[in-house]
Parts: structure tokens; C-alpha cells; sequence
């Protein structure tokens, strides 16, 4: 899956796929030069990624499931042969939002609470972050921009007897946190995963090691529109800052200036009435999840090669081996999930009297705690009554998806529009407020609010 010329990706990576037909095999190798993007360099963060890109290569390759070195089938899972890091499980899900015959599919479960930490500094008037070139299997683009620290537990303990996570202790030790905050991960694919994301504030001089670079926020901000080049679990953390980090400096245009004045808007009353709509829905939500075997999932057909969705093709599992010189450990292989086509995640805009308010919808998937979060509707466009304000295609988690796309759009729009979902309309305010109450917002509304950053603030002039 090749994202259009024009808006990604920007970097070099090199794939080697394996096809299989019967008992033979034969292997075909592509070497691609993803600097497809016409795009001019926005900035000097840019231009180091590119850099960074070019030195960190990775190497995915599909393999059958019994030529794994270090992952086996054990109770129906696939797991690893440590117990740690993640398995893949099957779950079928039934009662409250889900039909009574049931939903089957694989989860990826991953007990470990990781983390998503951001160092930050003061220099100069300017408040600059330590950005990670990070490397993943499972990115188009393969390097993105990615928060200080980024690792699951199992990893940052050295399970995989590799070279230790730098910065750790920033965020084992007691600092100054400008935020900590336990948040959920996609739960139509993860189950009931959640990550810390964190902030802290350094006064002492942190010198940035190879792949990392101290760079104003600001910077960053003006990279969340470059398609493939900021990755979730930054723009999660991004979501759930405080935002007067970024500064009292003039919006880009009056949408802008309107969007600050929605963040400020934080009624008790509303607030009540969204905390009451979220209680009342949630305790009706509850259904049963069940879990069974890989192999024994309606609806979904096994090979030694992958695990895939037999009905409507919604997503695969398949089985990697990884070389990645520049990761703590240079070659390993596991399981990832991968999608057929993209997934359209959309917020939607309406402003009244002046003041933008946000669609928030109530979504049920089966790897969600507490059986429903607060997340984007599915619209259905009324022509001439939507405009649409920016769209970026961003890779997924690369590290447990492979080339996973979402397409994420800002509709502003007049008037009703019909949704799929019911939804509650917020201002920016309120939004960021349930954020902050943790677990309750999904990651993909968390990355759409993201991405109005570059809206409000615009990049670093």
C-alpha cells in the first residue's frame, strides 16, 4: 500500500516479501526509495529525519508461522517464548453494543502498562522537546517522529537482552511531570492496552544521544500535517499536554483564533451533562468477551502463513522477521496485524454563535475497557454543507501494525448532519477535559485533536 505522490512518504526503507504457492516458496526483493514527496523540507527537524532515515534502515520479510525462532503456539495464542512482550489472542465478543451471534477476531494482548514520554526544556523563550527518531517494522517511511521514550515494559526490563532505553530514568524518577496520564490504545485491535503518557520538565543540561534531537514543540507542530512523519503515541501525548506549552503567539487565521477560544470554554453545567451521557451509556454497555483459540474464530481462515478475516477482509495477522541495525536489538521476528485498504477517521466541526463545537461519539469495540470510550462518529457527508479544513494520512503503530493506514480529515460543517452514532457536540475545552479524566477518550480522537495544533498555532516561523 503506496500513499500517493504528494504527500508521502518521505523516506527510504528497504521490504523483502516472500510469496508462498503450496509447499514451494520463492522470494522476491524491492528495494524501494520512498523520498516520493516533492514537498520542500519544512524545517531543520525535517530535514534531520530525512537524515536520520537514510541511517536507520529496516527490513521486514513475511515468514510462515513454524519458521519463528522465538514465537509458538501455546493454548491457542500465539505467544512468546519468554511469556512477555505481547501474545495474539482470539476473542469473541457478544451482548450490549454487539449482536447476539457474536464477533470474532484477534487481539493483540499486552497486559504491560508501557511508556510515552516526552523530555522537555525552557531555552530561550522557547519550550523544546527531545525528539526520537524512531524506527519501526511496521511504519510506511519506516523512521517517524517519536516521543523521548517509547517502550513497553518487557523492553525497557531487557527481556530481549538488548541495549537499554535511553532517558529511562527521567521518567522512573520523581521530576517535575508536566503530565502523567494513563491513556487506552486502539481497541479494535489491542486489548484493553493501555500506555502512561508522560512529560518532564529537565533544568539540567541532557545531552541528545544518536537518533535524538532537542527541538522547539513548535517544530514538531508544523510536521503533524507531513503525512507519515509524526507517529500516534507522540501525537497522543501531544493531545493530552497542557497547551499553554505552545505559547501566546498569534493563530494562522480567525479559525484559529476561534479554536483558542473553544479550548477555553469549560461550562460545570455541560460538564455534568457530558459526564452524566458518558456514566448512563457505559453502564449499558457491558457485554461478554470470551476468549478462544486462533484457530477455532468464526468467520476467520487459518494458513501457515496468516491468520486472516475470511468474510469481508478487515484485517490479517502475519508472522515478520525484522532487521533494524539501529533498534536496541538489531534483528528479531514477530507477529503484526495488518488492514486492507484505509480507515476514513473524521472530526467534525460546527460552530455556533461563534464558538467551534466538536462531534463526540460513543464507540464500542471489543478491546475496549469498560466496553465504550468516547471517540470520532461516522458521518455521512451532506453535499455543499462540509468543508474540509486539512486530511493526513498517518501510519498506525508501527510496531505492532503493519502499514496500518487512517486518514484523518477536519470537517467543518453547517447545519445537521446525520451520523451513524450518537454524538455530543463540545467545545475544545471540554474535549481536552475528558481527555484529562483518563481512559476515557479513544487514541483516535486523541490524534485528531492533535492535529488542530497546526491549525491554532501554526509552525515555528
Amino acid at each position: 500500500m503506496h500513499p500517493s505522490p504528494g504527500e508521502g512518504p518521505l523516506f527510504a526503507c528497504v521490504t523483502s516479501f516472500r510469496m508462498f504457492s503450496g509447499e514451494s516458496t520463492f522470494c522476491i526483493h524491492v528495494s524501494e526509495r520512498m523520498i516520493t514527496n516533492p514537498l520542500p523540507v519544512a524545517c531543520e527537524l525535517e530535514r534531520w529525519l530525512r537524515n536520520e532515515a537514510e541511517r536507520l534502515r529496516v527490513t521486514v520479510t513475511p515468514i510462515r508461522f513454524d519458521e519463528s525462532k522465538e514465537w509458538e503456539f501455546i493454548e491457542g495464542a500465539l505467544r512468546h517464548r519468554t511469556g512477555r512482550f505481547f501474545s495474539v489472542v482470539g476473542v469473541e465478543a457478544r451482548g450490549g453494543r454487539f449482536p447476539e451471534e457474536g464477533v470474532s477476531q484477534p487481539l493483540v494482548d499486552q497486559p504491560e502498562v508501557g511508556i510515552l514520554g516526552v523530555l522537555l526544556r525552557r531555552r530561550e523563550g522557547e519550550v523544546e522537546m527531545l525528539a526520537q527518531a524512531k524506527a519501526e517494522p511496521g511504519n510506511i517511511g519506516c523512521v517517524h517522529l517519536a516521543p523521548t521514550v517509547q517502550a513497553t515494559r518487557s523492553n525497557y526490563e531487557r527481556v530481549h537482552e538488548g541495549k537499554p532505553t535511553p532517558y529511562l530514568s527521567y521518567f522512573l524518577s520523581e521530576g517535575e511531570r508536566e503530565l502523567d496520564e494513563l491513556q487506552s490504545e486502539q481497541g479494535r485491535f489491542f486489548l484493553r492496552k493501555r500506555n502512561r503518557n508522560m512529560a518532564v520538565w529537565v533544568s539540567e543540561e541532557v545531552e541528545a544521544e544518536p537518533g535524538y534531537r532537542w527541538t522547539p514543540l513548535r517544530e514538531v507542530v508544523g510536521l503533524l500535517h507531513r503525512a507519515h512523519t509524526v507517529n500516534s503515541d507522540l501525537r497522543s501525548v501531544l493531545a493530552c499536554m497542557d497547551w499553554s506549552v505552545f505559547g501566546e503567539s498569534p493563530s494562522p487565521d480567525a479559525f484559529g483564533d476561534s479554536l483558542r477560544a473553544s479550548l477555553g470554554v469549560v461550562s460545570s453545567e455541560e460538564n455534568t451533562e457530558v459526564d452524566d451521557w458518558f456514566a448512563k451509556v457505559r453502564c449499558g454497555a457491558g457485554f461478554k468477551l470470551e476468549r478462544l483459540p486462533l484457530d477455532r474464530l468464526s468467520g476467520w481462515e487459518w494458513t501457515t502463513t496468516r491468520l486472516e478475516d475470511a468474510g469481508n477482509l478487515r484485517f490479517w495477522v502475519r508472522q515478520m522477521d525484522v532487521k533494524a541495525p539501529g533498534r536496541e536489538v538489531a534483528y528479531w521476528d514477530q507477529p503484526m496485524l495488518g488492514c486492507r485498504g484505509e480507515t476514513d477517521e473524521v472530526l467534525c466541526c460546527r460552530v455556533e454563535e461563534g464558538m467551534p463545537r466538536f462531534a463526540v461519539a460513543l464507540r464500542t469495540d471489543a478491546g475496549v475497557e469498560g466496553g465504550v470510550e468516547m471517540g470520532l462518529p461516522r458521518p455521512a457527508p451532506a453535499e455543499g454543507t462540509t468543508s474540509v479544513r486539512f486530511e493526513v494520512a498517518t501510519s498506525e503503530e508501527g510496531g505492532r501494525f503493519y502499514q496500518v493506514v487512517s486518514r484523518y480529515q477536519l470537517w467543518v460543517v453547517e447545519g445537521d448532519v446525520p451520523f451513524a452514532d450518537e454524538v455530543c457536540w463540545m467545545t475544545l475545552g471540554q474535549v481536552k477535559r475528558q481527555i484529562s479524566l483518563e481512559n476515557r477518550v479513544s487514541n483516535e480522537l486523541r490524534g485528531a485533536v492533535a492535529l488542530l495544533l497546526p491549525v491554532m498555532w501554526g509552525p515555528l516561523a
